[in-house]
């Protein structure tokens, strides 16, 4: 559903508005660190130090989404594609609709996950095989 957009001086007096802003922002230093973690010119000292930065903004990250579900009853998270998305039916920049399909998201999340599983069955599985070969 398309959003209505507003100005962003409205980010101040609508604290969802306001939370979507703080959420954008983190994404958007994680990004950054990510980038600084990979980066090949980080030294071992450095990129631990940029690993628990980018930790703690992932736990501030996780924080913001849970207060925008329990305080606000809206959603909001990190695509696959680090585009923020969110369920609130306001915001202050135009997004793709595809970007805030709180549903298409827990699908692509659920098929992830079960991609993930099954990899790591067949991990053990093939575990499972080569103990039998060595009896």
């Amino acid at each position: 559903m398309p959003k209505q957009i507003i100005g962003k001086s409205e980010i101040k007096t609508d604290p969802k508005l306001t939370l979507i802003k703080a959420f954008r922002v983190l994404n958007k230093k994680c990004g950054e660190l990510k980038t600084k973690i990979n980066d090949a010119s980080t030294s071992g000292d450095d990129r631990s130090e940029v690993v628990t930065q980018y930790e703690a903004t992932v736990k501030k990250l996780g924080g913001l989404s849970d207060k925008a579900w329990t305080d606000y009853q809206f959603h909001i998270w990190v695509g696959f594609d680090g585009a923020t998305g969110h369920t609130y039916e306001k915001d202050y920049k135009v997004t793709r609709d595809e970007a805030n399909d709180w549903d298409a998201y827990q699908e692509e999340l659920a098929a992830q996950n079960l991609e993930v599983d099954n990899l790591i069955s067949s991990i053990n599985v093939a575990d499972d095989n080569s103990d039998d070969s060595r009896n």
